[in-house]
This record gives structure tokens, C-alpha cells and sequence, in this order.
């Protein structure tokens, strides 16, 4: 991305070095002038043009830290703490307490970063095609554009709701005018996913590491077959009295024909150890569907040179603990530079766990857990004190990096990638489809797939094995299994549960401050989805409905 820039900003800004009198002349083109009809004739212009939609998976107000607060912050997993007390950055508590309107940053930035990305893709797919390299070359880098299209789709429809479908480089006339329908969304995706998986390759050489697959695309399609599968049950009924999910259909054949398709590759498996999943040192492992790629100290070429200046991501800086306890017992606040503690998980999501479930220690930083610091170039191992910061003294491990792993060790530039698919993820979703068609033997063997992994990565014998399953043993094993993944909102809602599982549930952060602080009220017809951004209501002039209650 920076190269991109550079070489744009330069080759547009070469000054006009020769002069002369002839009319003829001045109206030539430009020596060295690189326009948009020139820019994308060349393969590495072509392939810096992909790689820039890409950059758009490590911004800070994408899913580095909005998306998060949408997909586990409003939910019943986490609350969005910060500073003493649990009161940092205020527009993620307002989501947090399901206090939303349409001028919250979060909803305006991550919706702008979306379409932005979506930008870019629909640029490079509609300029590569007249490109002169290898055609085999050019239909992989449009399939990895319509491929991140259709993700940055997925993502809003997730958080809006219906939004507008924008599947090519739009003209000044067509930015204003009225959204798409969850359905007609999850549609298009679906049906950008098995073009996009027709042509991309299953796995890439390790300098393409981080690229859009096959199996990506075909997880990414077995996801919106669910989601549309399960919006469908809930479209008509009292559980959706604002018809979002009008034009849904339940399609969870076609959902285990897509996860066989994927299976057939052979290409994911699950890690066997579950605190394994999460390292730097194994960002290149098997159950890794789609992340979006930190930028790393050895990034030699490839997907992971995007954003360099960047230097990584901050999905790290905002959620590792922010404090610890010196070798006297006295807590260092902010003692961890740069770490700002948010996320933090409930006691709702704590207590969800079977005992001995090992997936517990490994997802949570709880007091006085170890934590391994570098303190004047030294490792040392001191208490955790995620207290300081956290309402519930817990903060998310997953995103909590070992002292090596971290880019800097002054300002803390995010090592982790984020894990946006998991193939435990994938068979959870599969299990959802075959108990929901008529296929419960199926769905138990999946579900026990995942339940082994886990309890193999302990010494405690649990979670055991189930002898039958239910859509609830589901629901329970995707929370535990997928805790702070900001999975749990956009669960809660399509199942149908939000109402259930959230109204009248307390925050401790509120109550910290306010012992008659008031619970949650979440209310259906308004809170399945968050609000449009106001900039884009008034944009529209009227052309583009509010969601209900907003």
C-alpha cells in the first residue's frame, strides 16, 4: 500500500521540465504522467491495486476496533471497559449499554471503512480485465477483489442490516438513492462467493500467505446460507416485527453441500491444541480460514507487506491488559505502554463455561494471572491486573500477545492477526445446517469434533463428549468455543435470543459508578441491527430509510 502511494504521488506529480512555443505540443500527453486508463495496464500495478483493498482489513476503525465492540460489546460476552472504571472510549459504551444513535463515531467510521474497501475492489475488478499479463493471473486478482467485496457486504449487513449493494465504481449520480434488503444482501454474497470460489486457488505459496481462498469464499458462502437460514425462521413472526428479514429462505441443504465442498479440499483441520491457535508462531496453521494479516518484523513479500508504515494492527493494543502488580504487590496502572484493556469479558460468559473446560483460561487474562513482560529488555513473569481496567477483572487472552511477539516495544503495534474464520467456526455452522436438516447424527459428530479439540488441550477430561445435541448444546458450544471473536451479537440476533439474553442484564461497568444504574432494555424491531450513520442519511437526502427506532 505504501508503494502504491508513493509511485502514484510520483508519477502524478512530475513537473512538465520541457517548454516550447508549439501549440502542437502543449496539447501532447504528458511525459511520465500515470493515469487511471494507464495505471492498471502492468501486473504489479494490477496487483498493488488488490493488495490496497486489503489494506482496509487492519484499519483502526474497521474491524481492528469497531467491529469488535459491535459483534461482542453490545452483545451479553463483554463490556467495553478501558480506564479506571470502565469508562474508555465513550461512543463503545453507548454500544455497550444499547444506547445507539445515528451519530455514534463507531457506526459512522466502520460503515465509511466498508464502502471504502468496496471502493477499491470495484475498481480493480472493473480495470484488471484490460490489463495485458497472463489471463490465468488476472481472473485470480479479480476473484480476490469480488471475494473481499462480498466480505466487506457480509459485514455490513451484519451491523445495518440491508445496505446498498455498490458492484461497480459508481458515478455521481448514482450515490444517493435507496438501500437492498438483508436478503437481496446475503444473495449477492452468496452468490459472489461461488464465482470467486471457482476460480481461486485452495492454497497459495508461502510469500501469497494471507490471500483470499477457496476455502475462504466457500466459508464465507456456507456463512450467509446460514444466516439467511436462520433470518428466514424468524421472518414473519413476532421475533421480527420490523420485516428485516422479509425474502429469506431457509437453505440449509445448500449449505451442506457448500461444507462438503470445502471439506473436499482437504485442507483444514483443527489445531490440535487450543491455545495454539492464537500465537504469532502459528499464524500459518491449519485451522485458520480468513484473517486479516498484521503486518509482522519478518514480513518478507507477499500479502503481509500491506499498511508497512502501519506497522501491524491494533486489534491488539485495544483489548491486551493494561496493568500489573510489581514483585512488592503494588498495581502499575497503565504499566503496559500503549495497552488500553478493552473488551472485557462478563461473568455471564465466564459462567457459560463447563467445569474445567479448558477453553476458559486459555480465552480469559483473569488477577493475578502470569503475565510475561519485557521490563528494560528483560523478561520477567509478574501478576496480571486486569482490574484496573476491566469492570469484570478479566480482559480477552486471544488478543493479549507474548512481550517477543509484540512489533514495537515502544508503541505497541499489534502482532496478532485478526481470525475472522476458524474452521471450528466453519463446523459449528455446518452442525446448525444438518440439525436443521433433519440430520442430527451429522451435526453431533461435528459439534464432538469441536468438544474433543478442546478438552484435548487441557487435563481436566471436559468438556465431554454429547451422547445427543440440541440447537441450544449449539448456541452454548459457539459462544464458549468462539468467545471475543465478535461472533456472539450477530448470533444472539439471528437465533432469534437478543430480547432474551440481554434485557435486564446489568453492566458492571454502570454499576461501578451507579448501584440503581438501570439494565439493558433491548428492543425488537429496533436493536437487531445498528443505525445508519446520520452523514449517509442526510447524503441520501430522504432517498435512504433509517432503521426502525433510530
Amino acid at each position: 500500500m505504501k508503494k502504491f502511494l508513493i509511485y502514484t504521488i510520483a508519477t502524478l506529480s512530475l513537473p512538465l521540465i520541457f517548454s516550447t512555443c508549439s501549440e502542437d505540443f502543449l496539447d501532447k500527453k504528458k511525459i511520465g504522467e500515470e493515469t487511471d486508463a494507464t495505471f492498471y495496464t502492468t501486473e504489479s500495478n494490477s496487483e498493488m491495486a488488490v493488495t490496497a483493498a486489503y489494506g482496509v482489513l487492519i484499519t483502526r476503525h474497521g474491524f481492528a476496533r469497531n467491529y469488535w465492540a459491535f459483534g461482542d460489546a453490545a452483545s451479553d460476552d463483554s463490556e467495553g471497559a478501558g480506564e479506571q472504571g470502565g469508562r474508555d472510549q465513550p461512543a463503545c459504551q453507548k454500544l455497550d449499554q444499547l444506547l445507539i444513535d445515528a451519530g455514534n463515531e463507531y457506526v459512522g467510521q466502520f460503515y465509511g471503512d466498508m464502502y471504502q474497501g468496496i471502493y477499491r475492489c470495484n475498481i480493480a475488478i472493473s480495470k484488471i480485465p484490460d490489463a495485458e499479463f497472463n489471463q490465468g493471473k488476472k481472473d485470480r486478482l479479480v476473484a480476490e477483489a469480488r471475494f473481499l467485496r462480498a466480505f466487506f457486504h457480509f459485514s455490513l449487513n451484519n451491523v445495518y442490516g440491508g445496505v446498498k449493494i455498490v458492484d461497480h465504481p459508481l458515478v455521481p449520480e448514482e450515490y444517493m438513492g435507496p438501500r437492498n434488503s438483508v436478503a437481496e444482501v446475503l444473495h449477492f454474497i452468496q452468490d459472489e462467493m461461488a464465482e470467486a470460489a471457482a476460480v481461486l486457488p485452495a492454497v497459495y505459496p508461502d510469500e501469497d500467505n494471507g490471500r483470499a481462498t477457496k476455502g475462504a469464499a466457500l466459508g464465507y458462502q456456507l456463512k450467509a446460507l446460514v444466516f439467511e437460514s436462520s433470518y428466514a425462521q424468524l421472518a414473519g413472526t413476532d421475533k421480527d416485527p420490523a420485516n428485516y428479514f422479509e425474502g429469506c429462505t431457509q437453505k440449509w441443504g445448500q449449505a451442506m453441500t457448500v461444507f462438503n465442498q470445502l471439506e473436499a479440499l482437504g485442507v483444514y483441520h483443527l489445531e490440535p491444541d487450543y491455545a495454539d491457535i492464537w500465537p504469532v508462531d502459528h499464524e500459518k496453521g491449519p485451522e485458520l480460514i480468513w484473517t486479516g494479516h498484521s503486518v509482522s518484523r519478518d514480513a518478507g513479500g507477499g500479502i503481509e507487506d500491506i499498511n508497512r508504515q502501519i506497522i501491524g494492527g491494533v486489534q491488539c493494543v485495544y483489548q491486551a491488559c493494561r496493568s500489573y502488580y510489581d514483585e512488592d504487590g503494588v498495581l502499575i496502572p497503565n504499566g503496559r505502554s500503549g495497552l488500553y484493556g478493552l473488551n472485557a469479558p462478563t461473568y455471564e460468559l465466564r459462567d457459560e463455561f463447563e467445569t474445567g473446560d479448558p477453553r476458559r483460561d486459555i480465552s480469559f487474562v483473569e488477577e493475578y494471572d502470569p503475565l510475561i513482560l519485557s521490563i528494560d529488555g528483560v523478561l520477567d513473569t509478574l501478576p496480571a491486573a486486569p482490574s484496573f481496567a476491566s469492570p469484570t477483572s478479566m480482559n480477552n487472552a486471544k488478543y493479549d500477545p507474548l512481550p517477543w511477539e509484540w512489533i514495537s516495544s515502544v508503541l505497541h503495534y499489534g502482532p496478532r492477526d485478526i481470525k475472522f474464520m476458524r474452521y471450528a467456526d466453519v463446523l459449528l455452522l455446518a452442525a446448525e445446517a444438518a440439525l436443521n436438516n433433519n440430520d442430527a447424527g451429522t451435526a453431533l459428530t461435528l459439534v464432538n469434533r469441536v468438544r474433543t479439540r478442546a478438552r484435548n488441550s487441557g487435563t481436566t477430561a471436559a468438556p465431554a463428549d454429547l451422547s445427543s445435541v440440541t440447537m441450544a448444546d449449539i448456541q452454548h458450544e459457539r459462544r464458549c468455543e468462539l468467545a471475543l471473536e465478535a461472533h456472539r451479537y450477530f448470533d444472539i440476533v439471528r437465533w432469534g435470543i437478543a430480547d432474551d439474553v440481554l434485557s435486564g442484564q446489568y453492566r458492571q461497568t454502570d454499576l461501578m459508578t451507579n448501584p440503581d444504574a438501570a439494565p439493558l432494555d433491548w428492543i425488537p424491531g429496533k436493536h437487531e441491527f445498528f443505525p445508519i450513520p446520520e452523514s449517509e442519511i442526510a447524503l441520501n437526502q430522504g432517498q435512504m430509510a433509517q432503521n426502525p427506532g433510530y
